[in-house]
Parts: C-alpha cells; sequence; structure tokens
C-alpha cells in the first residue's frame, strides 16, 4: 500500500513516543519533502527538551529521506496549499500534505487530530489518523 505520511507520524520513528509502533509497517511513502525540515525541527525541539541525544537525533535525520519511495518540492503544489489553507483556516504547510496526498491519488497518515478534523471537509481526500491506522485495511475514500 502507498501512503502520503506528515511529519507528525516521520517523528514517531525516531522517539519513542505514543502510537510510536504504528508510524511504519511496510508500506510505500510519499510526502513532500518538507517533511525533512519539520522533522529535522521536532528533533531538535526533542533534544533540546532532553528527550533525545544529539547524536540519535543526526542519524535519524541522515537516515530519513531514505525512508520514501518519492519526495515531493512543496512548490508544485504551493497554490493548490494556499487556497486549502484559505479554505480550511490552517497553516499552509499542514495543506501542503494534503494536496501531497490529492494529487497522488492515495491516503494521508496524520497524527495532528487539528489537521484530521478540518481536512475532513476537502472532497475526495483520503485522510487517517495514526491511532485508527490499521496497515492491512485498505483506505477508502469517504462517501
Amino acid at each position: 500500500m502507498k501512503l502520503v505520511i506528515d511529519a507528525s507520524v516521520a517523528v514517531k520513528w525516531f522517539v519513542g513516543e505514543d502510537r510510536h509502533q504504528l508510524a511504519r509497517d511496510g508500506f510505500l511513502l510519499a510526502a513532500p519533502d518538507l517533511l525533512l525540515v519539520e522533522v529535522a525541527n521536532a528533533l531538535r525541539n526533542k533534544v533540546r527538551t532532553k528527550i533525545m541525544e544529539e547524536p540519535q537525533a543526526k542519524a535519524a535525520i541522515h537516515v530519513l529521506p531514505e525512508y520514501f519511495e518519492r519526495l515531493v518540492r512543496p512548490s508544485d503544489s504551493l497554490a493548490k496549499a494556499f487556497d486549502l489553507a484559505c479554505r480550511l483556516n490552517h497553516s499552509v504547510a499542514d495543506c501542503v500534505y494534503l494536496v501531497c496526498a490529492l494529487e497522488d491519488g492515495t491516503a494521508l497518515l496524520t497524527d495532528d487530530e487539528k489537521l484530521f478534523k478540518k481536512a475532513r471537509a476537502v472532497p475526495n481526500l483520503r485522510i487517517v489518523l495514526l491511532q485508527d491506522w490499521q496497515p492491512d485495511v485498505a483506505v477508502a475514500p469517504k462517501a
């Protein structure tokens, strides 16, 4: 199965937070390359708050791109993400992930409940919360 994931899921690959066991389970991944910056920033915060050591975070940042089958440039969908952000009253960065999933024709897996709630209003978007993720069940568009 192919999925688009956001940074809220990718961070869990490297940090033992809630639901980290669900965060990666043998699926093909795509994401906007913005994810690399967001994960690096989240890991910096984990180092700052002493949740992880700096060498561990650097190692994670080094291998992170290897987890993806495809990384998409946000500039390719920035205008659509901006329009969606205005419509949903949500960040442009998060909407880049939504547009990536829409254009890829696949589901977005997220651990961001606020994004999930707002994104459910987007026609033809398939979005799944990490807590509801079942890797062996296909993700269908909402009715």
